[in-house]
């Protein structure tokens, strides 16, 4: 009920502003109000709703937490700006391996994956492993930057919030999320 009431009256809104700024023209709109948020991981909370039962169950992995065979689990949560959709956004992950990895088959940090969810379902194409080459060292770095997808993108503009998941011998160092809206009010 509140997703559909949310989006009516976006649609309302980006409506009423086509109209008004003459949309009839056949030429691109440009957005009459750029907006531009960045929000930065401190504490991991997780909306358990997003994630599958299974990483649930296992045990939980803080930030900087050099413990193996943990889950890192993550949700960013916003309050949107009235009328405002988002159009775009970036989700930076940095990384360090907790334990070496050998191979994509072993059970060490080289089977490490992650992804970002919703509802208990990873989109397509923003999931995957962490590591693709190897040997791992222990301790190696890596940066992963996810571009969201056209579904990710309407998860976020429904729910407020986007997921992400660290799989589970792999810790997360920092974590950024970057939304980039247009609003008509």
């Amino acid at each position: 009920m509140k997703r559909t009431i949310f989006m009516t009256a976006l649609i309302g809104c980006l409506l009423s502003a086509g109209m008004a700024l003459g949309q009839d023209t056949g030429r691109p709109m440009l957005c009459p109000k750029p907006s531009y948020e960045t929000i930065d991981l401190s504490t991991p909370t997780p909306i358990n709703a997003d994630f599958r039962p299974d990483m649930l169950a296992i045990a939980r992995a803080g930030l900087n937490d050099a413990a193996p065979n943990k889950f890192f689990l993550h949700t960013f949560q916003w309050k949107p700006p009235q009328c405002c959709q988002i159009l775009g956004a970036t989700l930076t992950i940095t990384l360090r391996a907790n334990q070496a990895g050998t191979s994509a088959a072993g059970s060490d940090a080289g089977n490490d994956s992650m992804g970002v969810m919703s509802n208990g379902v990873a989109f397509p194409g923003l999931n995957g492993a962490v590591y693709t080459a190897f040997p791992v060292a222990i301790n190696q770095p890596t940066t992963r930057v996810y571009v969201m997808s056209a579904a990710a993108l309407a998860a976020m503009n429904a729910d407020n919030r986007l997921s992400f998941y660290v799989q589970d011998d792999t810790r997360v160092l920092s974590a950024k999320l970057q939304i980039n809206r247009c609003c008509v009010k």
